[in-house]
């Protein structure tokens, strides 16, 4: 919450869905700004970076590995792919 001579107002609520480079850049700036930030990446070893940057974390389990060669993601199947817009869905709908 933000006080000020005018008034006060309330963080903004954001949600990051992937947390790649540029996901990781926009839960950064976003919490310097002052929002809450939730964030989600499928490869399971990114929740620690997501955490540190002061974000919480959101769980999704879709029953397969999301982290391809390199450390980048991988594509998930269409089950897969179903089941995370599924929990994607409902957690933005909180926010």
């Amino acid at each position: 919450m933000m006080m000020t001579s005018a008034g006060s107002s309330k963080a903004c609520k954001l949600a990051v869905l992937g947390a790649g480079v540029a996901g990781l850049q926009a839960i950064a700036t976003a919490r310097r700004l002052g929002a809450q930030v939730e964030a989600y990446d499928i490869r399971a070893e990114v929740k620690e970076q997501i955490v540190s940057l002061g974000a919480k974390n959101i769980e999704v389990e879709v029953g397969e590995e999301g982290t391809g060669t390199g450390g980048y993601a991988k594509e998930l199947s269409e089950d897969a792919k179903a089941q995370a817009a599924s929990r994607a869905d409902r957690e933005a709908e909180k926010i």
